[in-house]
């Protein structure tokens, strides 16, 4: 069974990390024998979050299928559990600070693939003398003009999309992606790593933005676990 992979999606998730930088959600820090908050130390909510992932399994790795439980084809089991009220304790700390670390060169090599791949949009619009626009169409008065454009548009993308997909399932010197946020979500969610290896890629994405936003503060402490001034200089 494929599940849809989508370049906007790796784009969301770089995003989110590096909005990480704005936030003043308070963290410790130790140092030598000092404890020193960093941060807004007035923030002393404890922040917790609701996440939704779905499982998928084989149905003979099952003693019994749930009646929630959606079966397909008589042959994959697919689950949907919901997480509630979500915090990172102090014993997972180092843990996803080092998902973390699996993670950041990716989106440094993603950010240039992007690049290019913006690049060579460009020059077909320049070729062509005219605009792409949001809606999926383009500027061209000229209709077969219009479908050129946009049949060369997605083999741009669906090139890079393959290249893309293949990094993040098996980079090597990029880091490891596909296992850098597979642990970093179930590290998160204390998920066992049987259990971790059947959820399902585009929950496990969703539910990676969604943990940016809600703790923010952890990609800072990686920031300062390794004397980085900026989760960009992280990904160099």
């Amino acid at each position: 069974m494929s599940e849809k992979f989508s370049l906007q999606d790796l784009k969301d998730a770089n995003d989110a990390i590096l909005k990480t930088d704005k936030s003043d959600r308070p963290y410790l820090v130790q140092h030598d024998d000092e404890t020193m908050v960093i941060g807004n130390a007035n923030n002393t909510e404890l922040k917790k979050s609701d996440f939704r992932i779905q499982f998928r399994f084989e149905k003979d790795e099952l003693a019994s299928i749930p009646e929630e439980a959606k079966v397909i084809n008589k042959r994959w089991v697919l689950i949907e559990k919901e997480f509630n009220d979500i915090f990172i304790a102090p014993k997972d700390d180092m843990k996803v600070v080092e998902a973390c670390f699996n993670i950041y060169p990716f989106f440094a090599w993603y950010q240039e693939v992007q690049d290019n791949m913006d690049k060579e949009v460009n020059e077909i619009e320049e070729r062509y003398g005219a605009k792409f626009l949001d809606n999926g169409k383009t500027t061209a008065k000229d209709e077969n003009v219009a479908k050129n454009m946009l049949k060369e548009r997605d083999i741009v993308s669906e090139n890079y999309a393959r290249i893309v997909l293949h990094e993040y399932n098996y980079g090597n010197a990029k880091g490891n992606m596909s296992d850098g946020i597979y642990d970093f979500v179930a590290i998160v969610l204390g998920i066992d790593d049987w259990t971790k290896e059947h959820m399902s890629a585009p929950s496990v994405l969703s539910a990676f933005i969604r943990m940016t936003e809600a703790f923010p503060e952890v990609f800072q402490e990686t920031e300062s676990l390794f004397g980085l001034s900026s989760i960009e200089e992280a990904m160099k």
